[in-house]
């Protein structure tokens, strides 16, 4: 898989993380775009391909529980991977409304490295 050739669009509401994995996976050799919240990813999406939608679930807006329903509905070939610092119990209902994979905060960047490369395999 070469990391050139793939669009992550990243969303979270807290402008740190966003930042750090928009860094972390530019140096990785994808291509990255973000989002505040849902809603903007929604937006971005009417105008950009993408290979793998990385969403943080709880934020305000649109949270990304809705991000994915209109995701999986919009464009079921899109992959998703939903993670949260919050209650486990978002995660399940991440896995739910159709996460391809979820992934609990805090989390080590091979661990994110990893499901990035088996999702886009």
């Amino acid at each position: 898989m070469n990391p050139d050739e793939k669009t992550l669009l990243v969303v979270d509401d807290e402008v740190g993380i966003r930042s750090a994995l928009f860094n972390l996976l530019e140096d990785l050799g994808y291509y990255v775009i973000t989002a505040g919240d849902g809603r903007e990813a929604l937006d971005k999406l009417e105008h950009v391909k993408v290979d793998l939608v990385i969403t943080d679930i709880l934020m305000p807006e649109m949270d990304g529980l809705e991000l994915i329903n209109h995701l999986k509905k919009r464009n079921p070939e899109i992959r998703c991977l939903a993670f949260s610092g919050g209650d486990p119990t978002y995660l399940k209902v991440g896995e739910y409304m159709g996460a391809d994979r979820v992934l609990g905060k805090p989390f080590s960047n091979d661990e994110l490295q990893d499901i990035i490369v088996e999702l886009l395999t």
